[in-house]
């Protein structure tokens, strides 16, 4: 059985209420107009209104997306912790083409906690970024990098060890 596509519009005013858009800006014409420029993914309606995902680029497997995002991603930690948005920013500018990144905060204050996924647009900008000694310090600070699925497989192995310790001693 062939799955039906469900097309969601989402109007701009809606977008605009979005915290990391609304530091960038609080024109609606200068979301359209880099939404129509920028984007192969999304898609602006005639009237200016909404926006809504390009059926030509429908959204694929989950968990097939999701292992491609991960094989392009970087973990990057050592940040200060009064970095901004748009300082992030242009320190991944400077490497390459990374159409996303998340920045890791604390779940009860919100605090930015110094480390950040950044998902380079190939996998191998992002080896290429691992490989370029200068990216490796920011501000005069080492940054500790790596690739998201090498980075789990150590939070993993950290979190085994921790459990270890702690109930060696019980």
């Amino acid at each position: 059985m062939k799955e039906k596509l469900i097309i969601v519009r989402i109007p701009i005013d809606i977008l605009l209420r979005f915290k990391h858009l609304r530091e960038l800006t609080s024109s609606p014409a200068e979301v359209i107009d880099a939404l129509r420029n920028r984007s192969e993914l999304v898609e602006v309606s005639a009237d200016d209104d909404c926006v809504r995902r390009n059926p030509e680029k429908p959204e694929g497997n989950h968990d097939e997306v999701l292992k491609d995002y991960k094989r392009r991603s970087v973990y990057i930690g050592g940040f200060p912790l009064r970095t901004t948005f748009d300082q992030l920013k242009a320190y991944l500018e400077m490497y390459g083409n990374v159409p996303s990144f998340v920045t890791r905060r604390d779940s009860e204050t919100q605090q930015f906690r110094g480390s950040i996924f950044a998902t380079f647009e190939t996998e191998q900008l992002a080896q290429q970024f691992l490989a370029n000694p200068t990216a490796g310090i920011y501000h005069g600070r080492f940054l500790d990098r790596k690739m998201q699925l090498d980075y789990e497989q150590y939070r993993q192995r950290k979190i085994q060890l921790d459990y270890e310790r702690y109930y060696a001693h019980i």
